[in-house]
């Protein structure tokens, strides 16, 4: 089709259709979308249909292989399912391996999942949940600006170059500028950009623990709210919960639309929570029942009088929010849907309740970020930070293990490291690892850790510990206010 519609050489129009498609304005389309507890069956039925190499015997074999795997892993034991998730593990990567494609690094425990829950008794007091909110709500107003990332900032910076207060450009041709330009990798940012601090519904994620007697909530994060983190279990909750949750959703949907390219494993994940939709070529997300509708194409940006710039819907003209769900990771997204989610979420951040001047500071040599805390709230935890020479000073080659576990436990000493810690290398995606110092085996796995990895090492405070918490294990909360309205007693 592209070759008919231009005049260029196979290799440069091969180029164009990836370049389409990095920047997120093509996608291709597949015969399954994995959206449906059946699609391993719909693509095994559809293989049957195509003609016989093989590539597509191959392919079929390993569906079915996965599907019998799949339906008889709820009647295994433990040991039994792990195996076959092990097993699974390798058949996928061989497979792709033969058809000349990397596999990607997915953990064999989310190859296979249920859909599983239990009741929970509360076990933090009425008193202590209203006593959070309360300091949630007045730390989040202290500031009355708040400095935007360097990404998000950039976007601003760039949207006032471009836009007088009150006008508006195609948000396609925006893109198109914006990618074009220096403000695309913050180049022309001279210092932070602040704006006004959002107002409206916000959401925390806390652990609750107990120290000297009193509740500290750990606060965890922060994302804009309006039950959309409730919203992934609305179908488990009772009834009643489920209305009340379903209430406090309803109260803003009128100029929200859910994100229009959600990863295709985050659809399954996705209630509609808005009554309008931005239309895209490859309908993620059905319109049929929607209040109110934009092609993309259609989109505007507008700035806004305070300097911010929004989506904008032209024939109603309205501002056009963004419903998320909190599933996007929008640092990996391709850059025009980054721009379309950073455009459209409001910027809620646990960095923006962090007192001005916070951050590391030198420290015996090391960096070391001190606890924060506000009245019940604690912030961030305590965190030390090595450098790759610093780190490696500890583990010198030719000395035995045990002379290494004794190099870092008298360092992690003069640096007042609790026993319990947390590490990870920035570099990576890794989830900390939790560390015992008193635990021979904890350090030696540190060790093997270490030797294995590069770059800057983080050390992070356990909190809640295991004799702080309330619960006989270590639960989160949601809670979730309206700035706006919330009253303080």
């Amino acid at each position: 089709m592209v070759m008919d519609a231009t005049s260029a050489g196979l290799d440069e129009a091969q180029s164009w259709i990836e370049k389409l498609i990095q920047m997120g304005f093509w996608e291709w389309i597949w015969p399954e979308k994995g959206l449906s507890p059946g699609w391993c069956g719909g693509l095994y039925q559809y293989l049957g249909y195509q003609p016989g190499s093989e590539r597509t015997t191959a392919a079929a074999y390993l569906l079915q292989w996965l599907r019998t795997t799949a339906r008889t892993m709820p009647f295994q034991e433990a040991e039994a399912v792990v195996e076959n998730q092990r097993s699974a593990g390798h058949q996928i990567k061989s497979f792709l391996e033969q058809s000349g494609i990397e596999p990607p690094l997915i953990p064999t425990e989310h190859l296979f999942y249920e859909d599983i829950y239990r009741d929970t008794p509360l076990t933090i007091p009425a008193d202590v949940l209203k006593q959070t909110l309360d300091d949630l709500h007045t730390c989040w107003q202290m500031k009355s600006a708040h400095v935007l990332p360097t990404y998000r900032g950039s976007l601003v910076s760039f949207a006032q170059s471009m836009l007088e207060p009150g006008a508006r450009m195609n948000f396609l041709d925006f893109c198109k500028r914006y990618l074009e330009s220096p403000w695309r990798d913050g180049a022309d940012l001279k210092e932070g950009v602040s704006m006004h601090r959002f107002d409206g519904k916000v959401g925390a994620v806390v652990q609750f623990c107990q120290e000297n007697g009193r509740y500290k909530a750990v606060l965890n994060g922060l994302y804009p709210g309006g039950g959309k983190l409730f919203a992934r279990w609305m179908g488990q909750l009772p009834p009643a919960d489920a209305e009340l949750v379903k209430s406090w959703m309803e109260e803003d949907p009128q100029h929200l639309a859910p994100f229009p390219f959600p990863g295709w494993s985050n659809v399954h994940f996705q209630p509609i929570l808005s009554n309008g939709r931005i239309q895209t070529p490859d309908a993620r997300i059905p319109d049929t029942n929607a209040a109110w509708k934009i092609p993309l194409k259609e989109l505007e940006v507008r700035l806004l009088p305070d300097g911010r710039p929004v989506l904008w819907d032209p024939d109603r003209m309205v501002e056009i929010g963004i419903n998320d769900l909190g599933l996007e990771a929008p640092d990996q997204l391709p850059p025009v849907r980054r721009i379309l989610w950073n455009l459209g979420v409001p910027y809620v951040s646990l960095d923006a309740m962090l007192p001005e001047g916070f951050g590391w500071e030198i420290h015996d040599s090391i960096r070391h970020r001190k606890r924060s805390v506000y009245q019940s709230l604690i912030l961030a935890r305590e965190a030390w930070l090595l450098d790759e020479v610093q780190w490696r000073s500890l583990s010198p080659k030719g000395q035995t293990d045990a002379e290494q576990v004794r190099n870092w436990v008298i360092a992690l000493d003069r640096w007042k490291v609790p026993g319990y810690f947390f590490g990870m290398f920035l570099h990576t995606r890794e989830k900390p690892q939790l560390y015992d110092q008193k635990s021979p085996l904890s350090m030696l796995l540190l060790l093997r850790n270490i030797r294995k990895g590069k770059g800057d090492f983080l050390l992070t405070e356990m909190l809640p510990l295991p004799d702080q918490c309330p619960a006989e294990r270590v639960q989160e909360y949601v809670l979730e206010w309206d700035s706006r309205r919330y009253a303080l007693e």
